[in-house]
């Protein structure tokens, strides 16, 4: 198992920089333990849907796992979280439903908020962004980026065009800042 999630840039993976959970009521999740009891990979903290729709407020440890048992209504996709002391598992296939905005700082980390009010500063402070996927606030709307996961990985599948970027395509606007 990996020590740490990874995306693909421009072909190349690189290790995809996901942070603690800070200010949240989440305990202690023992990341290699839950990979080897359930044969997950650890992908990410990503929020899944509520039952009315939308995302939820509070991520969960959202894990990959190859060949699910499909007679037991089982996904690809599965998240632990703690709540009130316990640990909990719950179908993650949401996260995988519609796109994530990040958005790619000078030294080509990308960075993307998980949850509402979950501001997130790049290592090299060039880029900010905030409000996981419930609204997108950010200091560079030219450097954003849809981020997709595919199997196990977070990877960029397209730049969000805006007044700046209209005509450039994601590998375009990735050679231009980490090259």
């Amino acid at each position: 198992m990996s020590e740490h999630p990874t995306m693909l840039i421009n072909g190349v993976e690189v290790p995809l920089i996901v942070r603690p959970h800070e200010n949240s009521s989440y305990q202690p999740i023992n990341l290699p333990r839950i990979e080897d009891h359930y044969g997950g990979k650890f992908i990410g903290d990503f929020c899944t849907k509520h039952s009315r729709g939308g995302w939820n407020e509070t991520p969960v440890a959202v894990f990959y796992h190859p060949n699910p048992d499909t007679s037991q209504g089982h996904t690809h996709y599965f998240g632990i979280f703690v709540q009130d002391g316990h640990l909990y598992i719950t179908n993650a296939i949401s996260v995988t439903e519609e796109p994530i905005t990040g958005i790619v700082a000078d030294n080509g980390e990308v960075i993307f908020s998980r949850y509402r009010h979950d501001y997130v500063t790049s290592y090299d402070d060039s880029v900010f962004i905030d409000g996981g996927r419930d609204y997108v606030r950010c200091n560079n709307p030219d450097r954003l980026v849809q981020l997709q996961i595919v199997d196990d990985k977070v990877t960029i599948v397209s730049t969000i065009p805006t007044t700046i970027n209209k005509e450039l395509d994601a590998e375009q606007v990735l050679s231009k800042l980490i090259d």
